[in-house]
């Protein structure tokens, strides 16, 4: 084989590696909170409420000011969503989370999926430069060494894209379970507190990052 299409092969399968990773650290499971399944326990009282079913969504590590203060409110006074603002929202929290997570994808469809797109990237490569007959042990060498590079492009340059690409996941999975759980109250209803459901998210998205930077690849949990 020819200096060059060594060249070319090698270039194809940095190329294929850099996506497979790519696609690896996008895709790599989280757990969110399930806003139908968990619950409110007002502590003065013991009373229970579910979350997503009364409108009370948790994106982040902690509850948006407004909700936080709509569940305060509903603990002391059993009133829901007080849109005057006609109550007074006591000063300490008066209530506790009980939360379900549900996890999104599964770490061994994480590591197939990305070994058979490695497994696929290859065979297209090498029947591009048509080397399917070379020696394996060549082909293990070229592919070694782009499996080297394609990692050191990815953690030194591509990393911050990819941890966007993450964290986007997950917040359109916990909007898209909060909304799917608080369905009774219709479009009107998430229409009015656009503002405020998008400024959480920002939070939650901001928080994700953190964590990510911390590099705890085996646990993301919003």
């Amino acid at each position: 084989m020819s200096k060059l299409k060594i060249v070319f092969l090698v270039l194809e399968y940095v190329i294929v590696c850099i996506l497979a990773v790519s696609f690896f650290y996008i895709s790599r499971p989280y757990t969110i909170i399930d806003h139908n399944k968990s619950n409110i326990i007002c502590t003065n009282s013991n009373k229970t409420y579910e979350l997503g079913p009364n409108f009370f969504y948790l994106f982040g590590n902690t509850f948006d000011p407004l909700i936080d203060s709509n569940i305060r409110k509903l603990c002391e006074y059993e009133i829901i969503n007080d849109y005057q603002n006609t109550f007074k929202t006591p000063d300490n929290v008066n209530y506790k989370i009980s939360p379900v997570y549900i996890q999104e994808m599964q770490w061994g469809d994480t590591f197939l999926v990305a070994i058979v797109f490695i497994m696929l990237g290859i065979g297209m490569a090498e029947l591009i430069q048509k080397q399917i007959m070379d020696p394996v042990s060549k082909k293990k060498r070229y592919f070694f060494a782009a499996f080297v590079v394609s990692l050191v492009i990815v953690f030194l340059f591509l990393k911050p894209h990819i941890d966007n690409l993450y964290c986007e996941r997950q917040v359109a999975s916990s909007i898209a379970n909060f909304k799917k759980s608080a369905y009774g109250f219709g479009l009107s209803r998430f229409e009015k507190d656009e503002a405020e459901i998008k400024k959480a998210l920002n939070i939650a998205r901001v928080q994700c990052l953190e964590k990510v930077k911390k590099n705890n690849l085996f646990e993301s949990k919003f």
